[in-house]
């Protein structure tokens, strides 16, 4: 949708189930259904492609919903991360960690 008056109605209502979905969890304990039903449809995508809106009231609408219900979830898991040398002053490409966390090469790309 182009119009952005018509994305700034959706996100208020987005807002408000997500509210609702909020008050169900913190009064019976567990999960914001309405996040994960978002999540599983793809919204959090949506939201976050938001953050790029050159409408800057949707950006702000797409920000603090992603900041107020989602929170940091999606942040970079370690296995994105290079391992460093036992001094940290060094990135180890090629390298990964043990379960007991000493430096071990990993295998290159294999093709079946």
């Amino acid at each position: 949708v182009s119009d952005p008056k018509m994305v700034t109605i959706t996100l208020d209502f987005l807002e408000n189930v997500l509210k609702a979905g909020q008050k169900v969890s913190n009064d019976k304990g567990g999960e914001n259904k309405m996040l994960i039903m978002l999540d599983e449809a793809g919204g959090v995508d949506k939201l976050e492609e938001l953050q790029e809106h050159s409408n800057h009231d949707i950006y702000q609408k797409a920000v603090r919903i992603l900041e107020t219900y989602v929170g940091e979830e999606d942040e970079e898991d370690g296995a994105t991360i290079p391992a460093t040398c036992a001094d940290g002053q060094q990135f180890a490409f090629g390298m990964g960690r043990t379960a007991a966390g000493a430096l071990e090469a990993t295998p290159a790309f294999t093709f079946a």
